[in-house]
């Protein structure tokens, strides 16, 4: 089936791309993104993929319509994530991360695409920023649309931090270490779920696979502590302590939780555990029997405890750094 990636050219798109180039994947591949530099690389990188480059804004519903046609299925990658920029851009993160899922709904139902999937993030759970309030309403979009008005099947996923992903905090750490700069720190405290780039391509390609009309999949992974990771980041490609290198507080940035939570306990209460896979399913609302009883076994819910990046056994700095190293952050 041909693959849309919206927002392609940005890390999760790279990633994806290199897993359909490993997989030889075999039908048209088409990447839509306002990063002309970016699409000219690929075109010369996967000579051996049916490879198409589209230039547009997903906040362009006539461009967005253009890349569409012909497709099968619709991966939405695209985003404005950075937390504080979301805060004093407000609206340009809603015309991005709400309006652009919007526009990806009306290109499913103008050319009756199969699937789509919409890469959503842990700050829509119980959002206080306007980044999570603008991709949780993207979710709410895509539920909301889900066995209505057309034949595509719309799902979602969720994450943690990607490692490595733009916006994420390893790219500020090795800007920082190249400039010889000391390393800016928030809180100690802080609490993260970290995933990787090929856990998140996994997750979308089981959405593909297996995902039925407006289900939620949230993938199980650790979290791990702020200090925990700039420790494991120094100590894995420069042999340093940040004690050693050195380091600056600058408190909690605007818009930033000290913990971040994958799945909320109304959505835990509608959810089936996939062990195999270690993932979590949830349903959608409008089809919860219908679907119920599909997976092994139903999470377990508890009124007291969220499914929260503090709430288990952190990762320690051996873990971290074992996460890190395919990274290739070098």
């Amino acid at each position: 089936m041909n693959i849309l990636i919206v927002g392609g050219t940005g890390s999760f798109g790279s990633a994806f791309l290199e897993h359909l180039n490993t997989i030889q994947y075999g039908s048209k591949v088409r990447v839509f993104s306002r990063d002309e530099a970016k699409q000219v690389g690929m075109e010369a990188r996967y000579p051996d993929l049916k490879l198409e480059t589209f230039i547009g804004d997903v906040r362009d519903q006539d461009a967005y319509n253009t890349a569409a046609r012909g497709m099968d299925i619709i991966v939405h990658a695209a985003a404005l994530k950075h937390v504080p920029v979301g805060e004093l851009f407000t609206e340009e993160c809603i015309k991005t991360n709400t309006l652009g899922t919007i526009n990806l709904v009306k290109a499913c139902q103008i050319h009756d695409i199969k699937k789509a999937i919409y890469l959503s993030t842990d700050k829509a759970v119980y959002p206080i920023n306007a980044y999570g309030m603008a991709k949780a309403l993207g979710e709410k979009v895509m539920t909301s649309k889900a066995s209505r008005e057309c034949n595509t099947t719309f799902c979602i996923t969720r994450y943690g931090n990607v490692i490595g992903s733009r916006g994420s905090i390893l790219p500020l750490l090795r800007q920082k270490v190249a400039r010889k700069e000391p390393i800016p720190v928030t809180n100690f405290e802080m609490t993260r779920f970290l995933m990787s780039l090929q856990e998140a391509v996994a997750l979308v390609s089981y959405a593909i696979d297996k995902g039925t009309d407006g289900q939620l999949f949230i993938q199980k992974v650790e979290a791990s502590d702020l200090r925990t990771l700039i420790e494991a980041y120094l100590q894995q490609y420069h042999n340093t302590s940040l004690d050693e290198y050195g380091y600056q507080m600058i408190g909690i940035r605007p818009g930033e939780k000290l913990h971040e939570v994958l799945a909320t306990q109304e959505e835990l209460a509608r959810a089936t555990f996939i062990s195999d896979k270690n993932l979590i399913c949830v349903e959608a609302y409008h089809q919860k029997e219908l679907y119920r009883g599909v997976y092994d076994q139903l999470m377990p819910v508890s009124t007291k405890v969220d499914f929260a990046s503090n709430s288990g056994d952190l990762l320690n700095v051996e873990q971290v750094k074992a996460l890190l190293e395919p990274c290739l952050l070098e």
